[in-house]
């Protein structure tokens, strides 16, 4: 997936055929493939992301660095005990440090 948009200005004024809108106007989010720049016009998000008439400033959002671990947990198991899973470590674990981690769970 491609970088998500923060925010669109125009870079330069821009005629339509009703009216001059001028540099730095702000463009809002109509919904994941449209922005308004006025009431009457909407402009594509790929049309935006191209810029090939180069009269869009874009600010893009800052995405998050992801990292991954490999952990192989060993241990003795005892007659009565409850057997230790990934998925009971991580439900431990996930409340205390990672809210907005997932855990891919697979059995050695």
């Amino acid at each position: 997936m491609g970088k998500k948009i923060k925010s669109v200005k125009l870079k330069h004024d821009y005629r339509d055929e009703f009216r001059l809108i001028t540099k730095g106007t702000e463009l809002i989010q109509k919904n994941q493939h449209y922005w308004r720049l006025t009431d009457a016009r909407t402009i594509s998000t790929e049309d935006i992301v191209k810029n090939k008439s180069d009269i869009f400033e874009i600010e893009y959002k800052d995405e998050p660095e992801t990292k991954s671990i490999t952990v192989k947990i060993e241990y003795e198991s005892w007659e009565n005990d409850t057997e230790l899973t990934v998925e009971l470590i991580w439900e431990g674990l996930k409340d205390l440090y990672f809210k907005n981690a997932a855990v891919n769970v697979r059995k050695i």
